[in-house]
């Protein structure tokens, strides 16, 4: 998982690939990304893959060392953001999160204003999966 080769990740993709950012809400993703990492950091001290990661955001990203040093503090919770598809072009959907502590996973539920224009868009992504 070295490098910026690594595997898929939200982290990665906010601080380092800029061009894919949310059209809005992305500040707020930054700090709940931030403190996220934080508190894996401080479950799991001595997880490589997460120190890797770590290392790759601190060393690419001045922004997110501003955050990190910022040691940020968020609970999950409801966002609306809106984000821009290669197909779909821009969507704007609910994000909720719930969080599953027991087994240490945050599961997140995106959905659309039902008859929305990002509504149809999603149905028409979902139906193209084979």
């Amino acid at each position: 998982m070295a490098g910026s080769g690594g595997r898929p990740n939200l982290a990665r993709r906010r601080f380092l690939r800029r061009e894919e950012v949310l059209t809005d809400g992305h500040e707020n993703f930054a700090e709940i990304a931030g403190a996220r990492l934080r508190a894996a950091a401080a479950r799991y001290p001595r997880d490589h893959g997460l120190a890797v990661l770590l290392a790759e955001l601190r060393a690419g990203s001045s922004e997110f060392t501003e955050i990190w040093d910022s040691r940020p503090v968020r609970a999950p919770g409801h966002r609306t953001k809106t984000m821009s598809h290669p197909q779909a072009g821009l969507l704007r959907v609910h994000c909720d999160v719930l969080t599953v502590p027991e087994d240490d996973q945050q599961v997140v539920f995106i959905t659309a204003n039902p008859g929305s224009p990002s509504a149809r868009a999603l149905r028409h992504l979902a139906a193209a999966i084979p």
